[in-house]
C-alpha cells in the first residue's frame, strides 16, 4: 500500500529572476528551514547527535544510500513560482512540520543567493485547502492510499508526458542517446519496493506495449553541491511516449509513477511524469 500526501504552494508574487530549473533553490531553502523547525541540538552536527533515528531533516537530507521519503514537483521554466512536494509513507505523519518549514522558508529563509522572500497565498493538501489570507485554517485533509489493482481495465493506449527529466542509469551507465521504456518500469517498480522496504527485484511480470510515437530531447542541468563543493549535472531526458496495447500492470505502474517520480534526483524534482489515456 502506497500512502502519500501532496502539498501544492501557491506564491502570490513573484519577485524572483526564475532559472529554468528552480529544483535546487527550492531544495536547498527548504532545507535550511526544516532544519530550523525541527532540530533539537544545534549546536552539534548531524553525525553527532542522538536524535538522528527520529529526525526528520536527517531522513530528508543527511542519510545516504537510502529512500527518501519526499519529492518536489514544478514546472520546468516556469511562468509563475508556485511548486508541490510530496510525502511517503512514514514522513506523511510529519505534514504540519513540512507545512511550518514551507511557511519559513518562504517568509523567513528566502529563494536563492539573495535569500529573497516571497509571501504564500494558499497552501493546499491533497487538494483543500489549509492557508489563505496569512493564516492556516481547518486541517481537514487525509492521508491518500493506493496500490496495484486500484486502476481501470481495458487501457489500451496512454501518452506519458516527461514534464522534468529522467535520469535512469543502464549497467552504471547514465541512459543519454535514447530512453529504454522497460528501464522506466523497472525504475517505478524499484522506488515502490523501496518504499514499501522491500530488496529489489526484477519485474515480476513480462511488460506488453507497443511504442507507436516517441519524441524525446535529452537535456542538462546544473546545480551546486554545498557538500560535495562542486557543480553537479541533472540532464535527462524529456518530451512524450505514445503506447499502445499496454498490459494493465505496466499502466498501473505508470500511474504509481506519477506518483512518486521515475528514476534518480526525484528530490530535487526530476522524473516528473504525467499519464493519459486514449491517446492515439
Amino acid at each position: 500500500m502506497l500512502k502519500y500526501i501532496k502539498i501544492d504552494i501557491k506564491i502570490t508574487n513573484n519577485s524572483l529572476n526564475l532559472p529554468k530549473f528552480i529544483g535546487s533553490m527550492i531544495r536547498g531553502g527548504f532545507g535550511v528551514a526544516l532544519k530550523d523547525t525541527v532540530c533539537i541540538y544545534h549546536k552539534r552536527k548531524c553525525d553527532e547527535c542522538f536524535a538522528t533515528s527520529s529526525c526528520l531533516y536527517f531522513d530528508f537530507y543527511e542519510k545516504v544510500n537510502s529512500f527518501h521519503e519526499y519529492r518536489f514537483e514544478f514546472e520546468i521554466e516556469p511562468k509563475e513560482f508556485d511548486f508541490s512536494i510530496y510525502l511517503y509513507g512514514d514522513s506523511t505523519k510529519h505534514t504540519p512540520y513540512v507545512l511550518a518549514s514551507l511557511l519559513k522558508l518562504c517568509s523567513d529563509v528566502g529563494f536563492g543567493v539573495n535569500r529573497i522572500k516571497e509571501d504564500i497565498k494558499q497552501i493546499f493538501v491533497n487538494g483543500n485547502l489549509v492557508y489563505e489570507n496569512g493564516k492556516f485554517g481547518e486541517m481537514n485533509y487525509h492521508i491518500l492510499e493506493t496500490e496495484f489493482n486500484n486502476y481501470e481495465e481495458n487501457i489500451k493506449n496512454v501518452k506519458i508526458k516527461l514534464n522534468s527529466p529522467i535520469r535512469i542509469k543502464q549497467n552504471n551507465y547514465l541512459q543519454k542517446k535514447d530512453l529504454d521504456f522497460l528501464s522506466v518500469l523497472t525504475s517505478i517498480y524499484h522506488r515502490y519496493l523501496e518504499l514499501l522496504k522491500k530488496p529489489k527485484e526484477r519485474l515480476n511480470y513480462e511488460p506488453k506495449f507497443e511504442i507507436i510515437d516517441k519524441k524525446l530531447e535529452f537535456v542538462d542541468f546544473q546545480r551546486y553541491s554545498n557538500r560535495k563543493k562542486t557543480k553537479m549535472t541533472l540532464g535527462g531526458f524529456m518530451g512524450e511516449i505514445i503506447l499502445s496495447e499496454i498490459d494493465k500492470t505496466s499502466y498501473e505502474l505508470l500511474k504509481i509513477g506519477e506518483i512518486l517520480g521515475v528514476g534518480k534526483s526525484s528530490v530535487f524534482g526530476l522524473g516528473s511524469i504525467k499519464i493519459t489515456k486514449g491517446c492515439s
